[in-house]
């Protein structure tokens, strides 16, 4: 499945603070972020699945994704522009 995380099913402006792990059948065990941006939301997504995949072609919003997620060792973030991207 695949959608942008605030138009998810069960996902809206007053809900996007629960896990978004509840709108899946069942839980997934790896995850893709793209256009991480700052990764607010790999971040979330980090504490439901066994790993994230945080994409940005931007290389100044990785580094602070990659500071505010300090210590999570179960996300990795990746540096590429996702139409050439091979997934």
């Amino acid at each position: 499945m695949v959608w942008p995380w605030r138009t998810a099913p069960g996902i809206t402006t007053s809900t996007t603070t629960q896990p978004c792990s509840a709108s899946f059948p069942s839980a997934p065990s790896r995850a893709l972020d793209i256009g991480c941006g700052a990764g607010d939301f790999a971040r979330r997504l980090a504490e439901h699945v066994a790993h994230v995949d945080a994409i940005d072609s931007s290389a100044e919003m990785l580094r602070r994704a990659q500071s505010a997620g300090a210590g999570l060792d179960n996300v990795s973030y990746i540096h590429a522009d996702i139409r050439s991207f091979p997934l």
